[in-house]
């Protein structure tokens, strides 16, 4: 990891007030995984027990829609979270994943994490607010590419 990626994740670590040991653990914990551009990392609908800290690079997310097949409805970047179903759910991913460029991520098994917040529970009550935001900016970005939809199929904006 170089100093730039370190900095983003003390950048989170402090903005969310992470207890340095407990961040200290969870990075430990993590896989560093490189994807290449291309990459699906899942499919709608697929299982997937693994939770992505976005390090670089950026991914699309797609939904199927009847009648126009595939559409993206967001792209994250450095620091984005990926995959919070797998923590907050059944693990069955709603959207599709897809690396648009080489990505660097940090990944947990969802088990992992679920014993890391029950030992550090402070970092697991800000570690769930950290999900519970990163899921308010994906609806409201799920929410405008809705109207954005609607307003294309209407033929018209407004």
């Amino acid at each position: 990891m170089n100093e730039n990626e370190r900095t983003m994740l003390r950048g989170i670590a402090q903005k969310y007030h992470f207890q340095a040991a407990a961040w200290d653990e969870v990075i430990s914990k993590g896989e560093s995984v490189t994807f290449e551009p291309g990459r699906i990392l899942f499919d709608e609908g697929e299982f997937n027990p693994y939770l992505y800290l976005l390090i670089s690079g950026h991914i699309d997310l797609a939904m199927k829609v009847t009648g126009r097949g595939s559409v993206r409805i967001l792209t994250l970047g450095a620091g984005d979270l990926v995959a919070w179903s797998s923590v907050l759910g059944s693990g069955v991913m709603t959207c599709r994943a897809t690396c648009t460029t080489e990505c660097i991520v940090l990944r947990w098994h969802h088990e992992h994490l679920e014993a890391i917040c029950k030992h550090h529970s402070d970092f697991g009550y800000r570690w769930m607010a950290f999900i519970a935001k990163a899921l308010a900016r994906r609806l409201t970005a799920t929410r405008l590419q809705l109207l954005d939809l609607f307003a294309s199929h209407t033929g018209g904006r407004g």
